[in-house]
């Protein structure tokens, strides 16, 4: 529902009855993004004399009522697992979040714990041990293997979440895939390279195979509510680069966790040189560490979580859907497209890895107890 017209004055009223001693905004969006969704986003925090808080002024898509109802069930989980999370606190009126329209936005108002003494995790700048991972990598896959063994239910979807059917109740993220391979991917090629369509069709057509054998069993694995944002600014550490705490859980809720498991495992890759995947594609010795690396971290979180069968049979599948979605994401496949040999030796190469023989033998490096 559209909510008050509020200032930023009467939206500290929801807080406290007291004046804020300072308030410091750390964090602002205010544009509209290319796939056509406006984002509004002012983070702050406010020192009121009683206490400090995280402010959220958001119009965002991933946050209304009932999302943040969910990050609040997901962050308890988290503290089950025993990590010191920061939770949503209720206003004034007792309600976790409310309806406002702020500076002409019709935003969600809400508000996390602060937490004191704390280092928010700004790339390449966290210690590292002698492996070259982040202090902090392995103790968050761990949190992560104990937070998918509660396996807690959600209603509502996190921001990672691969694609679902109606088995799972959420169809909508069927429509994300849809669109980064059938419409602005090809479209980019279509218009820079035409003559590489039909690699790229091959690689689209794979990808169907892969997720129709999916499909059946996905619904049907075990799942959990996950932080889904577990990078950057979300993870808090010591000054030694351990793992304190985790915030913003904006984009957290429910999830398949093997998904959420490889999506992790696939980003742990700090010990891996800059934009490895193209690398790649020319270095043996760069894929065997990133094979390597996704290993580890698998059997990091093996430690802490029980595989079943219809994971380790669905495990493939996963992998390879995220072996084209990770140059996908992180912008290699659009960073070639005016270099027509590269983008044709990188489009070669996610075939050969999405139709090759398993690189990974999950059942063989995870045990199952």
């Amino acid at each position: 529902k559209k909510g008050t017209k509020m200032n930023l004055d009467e939206i500290m009223k929801l807080y406290s009855d007291n004046s804020p001693l300072s308030t410091e905004q750390v964090f602002f969006i205010d544009e509209m993004q290319e796939w056509g969704e406006y984002y509004y986003l002012s983070d702050s925090v406010v020192t009121f004399p009683e206490r400090k808080i995280m402010l959220h002024i958001h119009q965002y898509p991933y946050t209304s009522a009932a999302r943040i109802e969910e990050q609040n069930r997901t962050a308890e989980t988290y503290r089950r697992a025993g990590c010191d999370v920061c939770r949503i606190l209720p206003n004034r009126m007792g309600v976790l979040s409310c309806p406002v329209v702020y500076e002409g936005h019709e935003c969600i108002v809400f508000a996390e714990e602060h937490r004191e003494n704390v280092i928010p995790v700004v790339s390449d700048e966290s210690p590292k041990g002698t492996d070259g991972r982040y202090i902090y990598t392995d103790e968050l896959l761990t949190l992560m293997a104990k937070v998918g063994a509660l396996h807690t239910s959600g209603k509502e979807p996190n921001y990672a979440v691969l694609y679902d059917n109606a088995s799972s109740a959420l169809k909508q993220y069927e429509d994300w895939i849809h669109e980064y391979t059938e419409a602005d991917l090809p479209k980019k090629i279509k218009e820079k390279q035409p003559d590489l369509m039909e690699l790229y069709d091959k690689i689209n057509t794979e990808l169907h195979r892969i997720r129709e054998e999916l499909r059946p069993m996905y619904g049907k694995l075990p799942k959990s509510v996950f932080h889904g944002e577990e990078r950057s600014w979300s993870i808090l550490t010591d000054p030694s680069g351990h793992l304190i705490s985790l915030c913003d859980f904006t984009d957290g809720g429910a999830d398949v966790c093997i998904n959420h498991f490889l999506c992790l495992a696939m980003q742990m890759d700090e010990e891996l040189p800059d934009d490895y995947a193209w690398l790649a594609v020319h270095d043996p010795e760069i894929n065997r560490m990133r094979i390597e690396s996704v290993v580890h971290s698998m059997q990091v979180i093996g430690k802490e979580y029980t595989w079943t069968e219809k994971e380790l049979t669905a495990l493939p599948l996963v992998y390879k859907l995220m072996l084209f979605g990770r140059p996908y994401y992180y912008g290699t496949l659009f960073g070639l497209m005016d270099d027509h040999d590269k983008l044709k030796e990188m489009l070669e190469f996610i075939l050969n890895q999405i139709t090759s023989p398993d690189e990974i033998d999950f059942g063989k490096i995870l045990s199952v107890h």
